[in-house]
């Protein structure tokens, strides 16, 4: 058997997790925030399933925090934790589905291991760690979600070179589209935001100037690879950060809120659009004009048609077990079992259920856990959402978490339908660790 350069890397990782979960816990939450969506590489294929390096840093940050404070103390952190009563009622009624009975019960029991290991291990540990050195978790988070984005800005710089570039999955036309270190655009587009929306929250807080010269750099860098990956519901959401952001400014306005990284980045994006919209050859954009197009025709078959009645769909599944749903994982197998539901135009792979999905949070959400399991994660969001709120005028950190939190969960999730990445369980343990605590641990 040779050597395996994937599963040495892999290996290396996890090394190097442990180590630093032991000496330097800090740094390590950090790397993992910043590495929280990384699927071509330090992954690993057991049983079916991928395990990312992320998810082993999560171990052992979990491992670190219950050796330094004993259980008890990790008890009572968890309990801390908002939301965490409804996330409990959510994994106790997928659980109760699953063991009913579902089509794809491996899919199944996967899902809600994961979900388990969101809730209770990643989110808690992140927290945790965040918790005790927000500011330098912040930076290196910052600095490493750059360091992907400028990697990710190189994909495209070799293309356009005649090079061919590493790990690029799609193209737009002649060039390549940035995925980054992520399975394709939309996904590097959906985890790249997070950063970049509490850079923005950041930079409207007074009392934080100190994360603002890093995030002045790290704003632009962010924005402009989202912005070149031409993910389309990654434009949706640099558009909405901008307009949200321009009004505020005009809202409030006065030297304070012109120091920041917030400003700069609105400065870049109307530096770099305005000679963009007058002397860029009309078949530069030519091939992004043409995906902007399909995400506004509602009739186009292979984008903005299969969404909306994915959704339909969904909706009408939900029709069929509305309390507890057809499980977690199950879309697709229930609605090949309910051909009659079907509304989709006829694609290749239509046929497979693992393919079969709604690209939208909620609507998947009640499908496959029902009301019981919509009305207990909302309860989770707005649990979280408000603690932050309440944070506002106390805690500018918690003020400005409340950014990515309805950012992702009010529009990028509109676009894409699972709940339990690791990206977004990375953002509800930073989430939870920057909101005010009613009773520390």
């Amino acid at each position: 058997m040779g050597w395996d350069p994937a599963a040495g890397a892999f290996a290396a990782a996890v090394a190097v997790s442990v180590l630093l979960a032991a000496w330097r816990p800090g740094l390590l939450v950090g790397a993992l925030l910043a590495a929280s969506a990384v699927d071509l590489v330090l992954v690993a294929d057991l049983g079916g399933f991928t395990f990312r390096a992320a998810q082993v840093a999560g171990v052992a940050l979990a491992a670190s925090a219950v050796a330094r404070g004993g259980w008890r103390r990790w008890w009572a952190h968890l309990r801390s934790m908002p939301g965490l009563l409804p996330l409990a009622v959510l994994l106790l009624a997928a659980g109760a589905r699953v063991a009913a009975g579902v089509p794809l019960r491996g899919k199944a029991v996967g899902y809600l291991a994961w979900a388990v290991f969101d809730v209770v291990v990643l989110a808690p540990a992140v927290a945790w760690h965040v918790r005790r050195a927000p500011l330098r978790a912040l930076r290196t988070w910052w600095w490493g979600a750059a360091t992907v984005a400028v990697f990710g800005l190189m994909q495209l710089a070799l293309g356009v070179a005649g090079v061919d570039p590493p790990l690029v999955v799609q193209w737009n036309g002649a060039r390549p589209r940035i995925n980054a270190l992520s399975y394709e655009p939309s996904y590097f587009a959906f985890q790249a935001m997070i950063p970049l929306a509490l850079v923005f929250g950041v930079g409207l807080q007074r009392r934080l100037r100190v994360l603002h010269a890093v995030g002045a750099w790290v704003g632009p860098l962010l924005f402009a690879a989202i912005f070149l990956s031409s993910s389309r519901s990654g434009w949706l959401g640099l558009a909405v950060l901008c307009a949200v952001g321009a009004a505020l400014l005009v809202a409030h306005p006065g030297p304070r809120r012109l120091d920041g990284p917030l400003p700069r980045v609105l400065a870049t994006v109307a530096a770099l659009a305005a000679p963009a919209a007058v002397f860029v050859p009309g078949h530069v954009v030519a091939a992004d004009v043409a995906l902007a197009r399909k995400a506004t025709d509602l009739q186009d078959i292979s984008s903005t048609l299969p969404r909306r009645e994915g959704v339909l769909e969904a909706l009408l599944l939900f029709r069929e077990q509305p309390l507890l749903g057809h499980g977690p994982g199950q879309f697709g197998a229930a609605l090949l079992a309910h051909p009659e539901l079907k509304r989709r135009p006829p694609l290749p792979g239509d046929d497979d259920p693992h393919t079969l999905v709604t690209f939208n949070l909620y609507a998947e959400l009640l499908a496959e856990t029902g009301a019981v399991g919509t009305l207990a994660f909302l309860a989770a969001l707005w649990a979280v959402a408000a603690r932050l709120f309440a944070a506002r005028h106390r805690r500018a950190l918690g003020a400005a978490a409340l950014w990515p939190w309805l950012l992702m969960f009010g529009v990028m999730y509109q676009f894409n339908q699972t709940a339990w990445r690791t990206e977004t369980w990375c953002l509800w343990g930073v989430a939870w660790a920057l909101s005010p605590r009613r009773r520390a641990p």
